[in-house]
C-alpha cells in the first residue's frame, strides 16, 4: 500500500523535482545496500547472456571496439567479458560505490563516477551498452538520454540494452530493494520502441531472458542507426542465432509508424 502511495503522488509531482529525487534514491540504494552480493555477483555469463552478448559482439564493425558502458554497475560479468574479448570499456555510473568495485574487477578499464546526463564527451564509440540501468532515470528523459547515445554512437556503432515490457508509471517505488528503498520509471516497450524509432534507430529483438531461466523479464535489444534513407520505414529484425529464439515468434511485428 505503501508503495502504491509513492507512486501515486509521483503523478503529481514535475518532472524535474522527480528526475532530482528518482537520482537521490537510486544512488543512496547503489552506494549502500547489498546488490552485489544479489545480482551480478558471478563473474561467468548465463546462456542467454552468452547468446546476447556475443550477437551484439559479432555485429560491432572492429574487432578491438571502444564501448561505453552506462550503468555499468561493478563491472562484473558485462564489462569483464568484453575486456576479456579484446574490447577497451569505460564506464560511467552514479554510484561511487559500484565505480570503486569495477576498478578493482577490471584495472584495465576506464571508470567514472558521474551522472551520464552530466557526461560530456566528443568520442564517437563503436559500441553502448545500457544493461539494467535506463529505468533508473526518470521516464520523461529517455528521449533525451536515447537522442544523447544517438550521437555518441559511430555511423556503423550498435547499442545494446534491455528493457521491461510494461508500463511502470512515472515512479515505481519499493520500500527495501536489496535492503534498502529503489525506484524505477519507464514506458511500455511498444512506447519506447516508437521513441527510438523516431530519433533514428533500427532495432533487433535479441529475446526475452524470463525465456530462458532467469529470474528476471527484460527484453534485450540490439540498435543500429538508420540511414537517411530508410527512416520512417519498418525496420524491424528479430535474430534467428539459436533454434531456441523461435520462442519469440509471438512478438508483434513493427508497424510503419512514422515520425
Amino acid at each position: 500500500m505503501y508503495k502504491n502511495i509513492i507512486s501515486s503522488i509521483a503523478n503529481y509531482v514535475p518532472s524535474s523535482i522527480l528526475g532530482n529525487l528518482m537520482k537521490l534514491i537510486v544512488t543512496y540504494c547503489y552506494n549502500s545496500n547489498e546488490y552485489n552480493e544479489v545480482y551480478r555477483f558471478k563473474k561467468t555469463l548465463t546462456k542467454f547472456e552468452h547468446i546476447a552478448i556475443d550477437t551484439y559482439l559479432d555485429g560491432l564493425s572492429t574487432d578491438n571496439p571502444c564501448i561505453i558502458d552506462i550503468g555499468c554497475g561493478a563491472g562484473i560479468p558485462f564489462d569483464l567479458y568484453f575486456v576479456n574479448h579484446g574490447c577497451k570499456i569505460i564506464g560511467i555510473d552514479i554510484s561511487k560505490t559500484q565505480i570503486n568495485k569495477a576498478m578493482m574487477n577490471i584495472p584495465s578499464g576506464k571508470f567514472i563516477n558521474m551522472d551520464f546526463m552530466k557526461y560530456q564527451d566528443e568520442t564517437l564509440y563503436d559500441g553502448i551498452v545500457l544493461l539494467y540501468s535506463l529505468f533508473h532515470i526518470q521516464r520523461e528523459y529517455h528521449p533525451i538520454v536515447m537522442q544523447k547515445i544517438y550521437n555518441m554512437l559511430m555511423p556503423q556503432g550498435k547499442v545494446l540494452l534491455n528493457i521491461r515490457r510494461e508500463d511502470c508509471g512515472k515512479l515505481k517505488y519499493r520500500k527495501s530493494f536489496c535492503g534498502k528503498p529503489m525506484c524505477w520509471s519507464h514506458y511500455d516497450s511498444d512506447t519506447f520502441l516508437s521513441i527510438i524509432h523516431r530519433i533514428g534507430f533500427a532495432y533487433k529483438i535479441i529475446g526475452d531472458e524470463k525465456l530462458y531461466g532467469s529470474s528476471e523479464s527484460h527484453l534485450w535489444l540490439i540498435l543500429s542507426k538508420l540511414k537517411d534513407m530508410e527512416k520512417g520505414r519498418n525496420y524491424h529484425e528479430s535474430y534467428n542465432t539459436d533454434s531456441t529464439f523461435s520462442r519469440f515468434s509471438h512478438l508483434r511485428e513493427w508497424d510503419n509508424r512514422t515520425t
